[in-house]
């Protein structure tokens, strides 16, 4: 008797989101050895696709005109095509085009002194490989269930205390599994059913432990960013901590550039440091006249040149 098999082929379609903030684009203007600017890498971490923004002058530097590409700058294991869909600030429709068959380009107007703000949407659709299965294997629910125990009393076995009494229900296995330092807390001879935390309050507390249960980045804004990078420091939770300082790296401007370089300073993140050095150089006359500078300069102005000197 034969064996009936299952081959599927199967398509996806992923949609990938990345909003880029160019800082001061009067570079366009200033100087003809400026040679641009790249975004981070958009990494699609399950297939492999990578693609980059990146935002060059054009030619007559009088027109302040630039030229703005995205690039497929590594293909994932499947065969795909691509969408983009663009919204700039300033601009009331989105571009739309084709990634055929690695790059779009733009032409964009750049009269504004201010940051140009770019939001990118990417869609890949993907023909995956035909699979031959005996039985289709559901997908794995484990890390849903993990999540869906955040915040509950369900086998709850230790109770964390904000600086603001808020009483958050966590287990122990959890907290220890992501995080050395709960770990550490949580066993042996120090082993407790009350945790105190009393240098955050609750809302970042509850953002840590979602993290933790679900793995899921937080929608991050610059002063949670600030106050989760402190406690994912504090617990090293290294996936939470590398999430903040790309937000802080990605919304460098000229009102966060201050606190951006003192929290690089205060966690010793030196490519971070590195970079906001760079853009408060290029920005100085702006960034001086802040009240956040102004705030740094007054704290320690003998430690400010001496880290400025060093880069």
């Amino acid at each position: 008797m034969a064996m009936n098999y299952e081959s599927e082929t199967s398509y996806k379609q992923i949609i990938l989101f990345h909003k880029w903030t160019v800082p001061n684009t009067s570079f366009f203007k200033n100087s003809k050895d400026f040679m641009g600017f790249a975004s981070k890498v958009i990494r699609e971490s399950d297939y492999g696709y990578c693609f980059q923004l990146q935002l060059q002058p054009l030619e007559n530097y009088h027109l302040s005109e630039g030229l703005l590409s995205v690039l497929c700058i590594k293909k994932g294991k499947y065969s795909a095509c691509y969408k983009v869909q663009i919204h700039i600030s300033g601009h009331k429709c989105p571009v739309v085009a084709a990634l055929i068959p690695n790059t779009v380009k733009v032409k964009l107007s750049l009269e504004s002194l201010l940051d140009l703000i770019i939001e990118c949407y990417i869609t890949i659709t993907m023909l995956e490989a035909p699979s031959v299965q005996l039985v289709k294997v559901p997908e794995s629910q484990l890390s849903k269930h993990i999540g869906a125990l955040f915040n509950t009393t369900e086998y709850s076995d230790v109770t964390i205390v904000t600086a603001d009494l808020c009483e958050i229900p966590a287990h122990k296995i959890i907290l220890s599994a992501d995080s050395k330092v709960f770990a550490d807390m949580l066993s042996g001879e120090s082993q407790t059913n009350r945790v105190i935390i009393d240098d955050f309050c609750g809302k970042v507390v509850e953002e840590l432990l979602r993290f933790i249960y679900t793995g899921v980045a937080p929608n991050l804004d610059f002063d949670k960013a600030k106050d989760l990078l402190a406690a994912a420091d504090k617990y090293d939770i290294q996936r939470l901590k590398a999430l903040c300082l790309n937000y802080l790296f990605d919304h460098l401007s000229i009102k966060t550039a201050a606190m951006t370089f003192n929290l690089a300073h205060k966690y010793n993140e030196k490519r971070l440091l590195s970079k906001t050095v760079e853009y408060i150089k290029r920005n100085y006359k702006d960034v001086k006249g802040t009240e956040e500078w102004q705030n740094i300069v007054q704290m320690n102005p003998v430690q400010l040149m001496d880290i400025f000197l060093g880069f």
